[in-house]
């Protein structure tokens, strides 16, 4: 809900300084292109820093999933 909200702001946000940009001595074209190039930008950053914490992220461990498997059919034996 939060993000759909967001998402939503972002593209009225950048209607409204496409349009701002629009009244200036811009013409309409120029003016898209701008906020059609800070889009791209934006989307440069937020797909690097995406990429940035995927790398950050750690395999799961082996143990782990032996682990979690065991304590799984445990509990499906015993009904919980």
């Amino acid at each position: 809900m939060a993000i759909s909200t967001f998402i939503r702001s972002t593209v009225l946000g950048l209607a409204a300084v496409a349009a701002g940009l629009a009244t200036t001595s811009l013409s309409v074209w120029e003016s898209l292109l701008i906020v059609c190039g800070g889009l791209i930008l934006l989307t440069a950053i937020l797909t690097f820093v995406g990429y940035l914490l995927l790398q950050k992220g750690t395999q799961p461990l082996p143990e782990q999933a032996v682990e979690e498997a065991r304590l799984a059919a445990e509990a499906l034996r015993n009904g919980d």
